[in-house]
């Protein structure tokens, strides 16, 4: 196979109708009496972000915030398009890349990719350290799962290597070597910092640096002059983290940011009232949100009672207030345009068949806790749950948490947790989002435990027929659903708010690639 760009199955359009008759792209550009950006304010790109990032270190990043970090500051042999609607790849720090037999890869790195910090050129030697360590047992890398079927990285050249896999893997390319676990890293930086780090990278290696990080405040990125390749029209990138949605808004009402994502609940009012000089993206991801139960907790482990809650949860309700209707119900957790949509109607909400569910369970409910993220999205979302269970009996308490430390709940509280949100975004491939829930996996907060599922993922992932492996991701969420432990929710729309005189660089669901952002005003 070789190429420099693949499109999977399934067109899925950025900017498709939503589902509920209003537009999906809003090129609202209110411009009453906007002036053009200065040449001082050219030089520098203020974003704003939901938090701080947690963990740049691709074995063990978290948040949307450290994913898109990772894909700007570190190579990939490939990576996603961002001139596209639809989950494109393309040749990034590979001059060449193509499968050569259903098990082998081989690629040949761009010279004069430089590392920072005097660590010199990137090489096929980092490419084989930064995929082989994910398969550390010592490591505990977050990301095993995506390179279980990897044999190792065999270098032949100082740029050149090959990608040996223990058995055919049609989707690798797309993930996880499109992803953030297909980032290289700098083998003798890391080793040198004891073989991981945190928010403080020993070396990246883009068009952009991190010149300071201050938690709370700001962590400000500057052009990188090694950078060989594609320079963006920003000398300067302020991320500023504002928790609050409505703050971010607020900000850029007062001319103190330049790009932010906003919840689509905000669309309607912004809309009706748009920040002078600004302009709106929306569009449809393949992100998926939904209330997880642990079924190792005691209160939760009998079939009926999550059940009873998946039929009382209204969400409908959640969608229209949390999003305004920018949201497509889930059937599970492919959307539609990815193999593996199942094509039916989701259950309804039905009162009396939860209340009836929950005498027969013969349990003695405690009160239940709810844990979230602390933002006004997930609070209503939350409050909303709440009201739910309190009509079949059931006491929840919501309870808010930094959005690093609710990533880390799987680790503070393990088999304890109760209930939870959870958003995961999706990149093109069912496989990513199915292959953690898996006995034993850290991001297998449900403790979801099934041998067909485990037989049928192993399956999934070597079917090359495009028809079988849809039909397989179907029969593994048909089986998700029926532990009752998921309660899906959501496909929410992305909403981007920017400048009109800035034309940001994205990936088909809103996420920044900074350095195409281009200036269009000065």
């Amino acid at each position: 196979m070789t190429g420099e760009s693949h499109v999977f199955k399934g067109r899925f359009l950025r900017c498709r109708p939503l589902g509920f008759g209003v537009l999906a792209v809003v090129g609202l550009a209110v411009a009453l009496s906007a002036a053009p950006l200065s040449k001082a304010k050219a030089e520098t790109l203020r974003l704003a972000l939901g938090a701080d990032p947690s963990a740049l270190d691709p074995a063990f990043w978290l948040s949307s915030v450290d994913r898109h970090l990772i894909n700007n500051l570190f190579p990939k042999l490939v990576s996603y398009r961002s001139d596209t609607d639809e989950w494109d790849w393309e040749l990034s720090a590979a001059e060449h890349f193509e499968q050569i037999d259903p098990v082998t890869f081989s690629f040949r790195l761009k010279p004069g990719l430089m590392w920072t910090n005097g660590y010199g050129e990137v090489t096929a030697e980092d490419v084989k350290y930064s995929f082989e360590r994910h398969l550390d047992p010592e490591l505990g890398s977050w990301n095993d799962k995506e390179f279980e079927w990897m044999e190792e990285v065999e270098v032949t050249g100082r740029y050149s290597g090959l990608i040996r896999m223990k058995r055919p893997s049609p989707e690798f390319i797309r993930s996880p070597l499109a992803r953030v676990p297909g980032a290289i890293i700098s083998k003798k930086a890391v080793e040198e910092a004891g073989g991981t780090f945190s928010t403080n990278p020993p070396a990246t290696s883009g068009p952009y640096r991190i010149e300071e990080f201050v938690s709370g405040e700001k962590m400000v990125l500057v052009r990188n002059h090694a950078w060989p390749g594609e320079h963006g029209d920003f000398d300067r990138i302020e991320m500023i983290p504002i928790t609050d949605e409505n703050a971010r808004i607020t900000a850029m009402r007062a001319g103190e940011i330049d790009w932010a994502r906003v919840s689509p609940g905000a669309i309607p009012p912004l809309q009706a009232n748009m920040p002078e000089g600004t302009a709106l993206d929306v569009r449809d991801t393949l992100a998926v949100f939904w209330l997880g139960m642990s079924q190792k907790n005691p209160a939760l482990e009998h079939p009926s009672v999550r059940k009873a809650i998946s039929l009382a949860v209204d969400v409908d309700a959640i969608i229209e207030a949390v999003y305004a209707g920018y949201a497509r119900r889930p059937t599970a957790f492919a959307a539609p345009g990815l193999l593996g949509h199942i094509d039916a109607a989701p259950a309804a909400r039905d009162l009396e068949a939860a209340r009836g569910l929950l005498a027969e369970s013969g349990v003695d409910l405690p009160a239940l806790q709810l844990d979230v993220v602390n933002s006004t999205q997930m609070l209503t979302a939350g409050q909303i749950v709440q009201a739910n269970l309190a009509e079949v009996g059931i006491d929840v308490q919501v309870n808010p948490m930094e959005e690093g430390t609710f990533w880390n709940l799987h680790y503070d509280k393990g088999p304890d947790k109760q209930l939870y949100f959870q958003q995961w975004d999706g990149t093109g491939t069912t496989s990513y989002q199915l292959k953690w829930f898996v006995p034993g996996n850290v991001w297998n907060w449900e403790y979801f435990e099934n041998e067909e599922y485990v037989a049928l993922l192993d399956e999934a992932l070597t079917e090359e027929d495009e028809e079988k492996r849809d039909a397989i991701y179907q029969r593994m969420q048909q089986l998700m659903l029926d532990s009752n432990a998921f309660v899906f929710i959501a496909h929410p729309a992305s909403a981007i708010l920017h400048r009109d005189t800035i034309a940001p660089g994205l990936h088909p669901d809103g996420q920044p690639v900074y350095h195409e952002f281009r200036n269009t005003g000065a």
